[in-house]
């Protein structure tokens, strides 16, 4: 697969995902969301990862402006960025939607999220998008952080109330 930005400096190269990375991608997103539940629902797990599976294999259906991307290290997995173009939820405004992303624990806190981030930008600026928008789990302080340290703002509060 063609490289689409590296980063020397740590021997990492972003690419776009081939079908040999759709299970390597599943996990990315798997251990993501755990991040972002609470422990209850973490414990519940088999309840809904399922139905979480059969919703993120569109991620490689190739629908218009919905790409993902492996990261590599030398000749090993190391990261995951999913991103899609929509609507804004407010405005109706095209914008663009970060899905998914996931660093190995071995390189977080080296900048490894921050070039991610970046590369997101160009790409949505490539794709004529004004924005980028993400959810981010309560559950995920770390993420949270992280998110407002680029310059992430709340726009939004999805609240639930649980039945059961």
């Amino acid at each position: 697969m063609e490289c689409v930005r590296e980063l020397p400096v740590l021997g990492l190269r972003l690419k776009r995902m081939a079908d040999s990375d759709i299970a390597y991608a599943m996990e990315c997103i798997e251990e993501a969301v755990l991040r972002s539940v609470s422990e209850a629902e973490r414990r519940r797990r088999d309840d809904w990862l399922p139905r979480l599976r059969l919703s993120v294999s569109s991620i490689y259906d190739r629908r218009e402006g919905n790409e993902a991307f492996v990261l590599w290290q030398e000749e090993r997995r190391a990261g995951f960025l999913w991103l899609g173009q929509g609507s804004d939820q407010f405005t109706c405004a095209p914008a663009g939607y970060l899905y998914g992303i996931y660093v190995d624990e071995g390189l977080r806190g080296k900048g490894v999220a921050k070039w991610l981030m970046s590369f997101a930008e160009d790409w949505c600026a490539d794709n004529g998008l004004e924005r980028l928008c993400l959810n981010v789990g309560s559950h995920n302080s770390e993420a949270e952080k992280t998110y407002r340290r680029l310059g992430f703002a709340p726009r939004s509060t999805i609240m639930e109330k649980r039945f059961r």
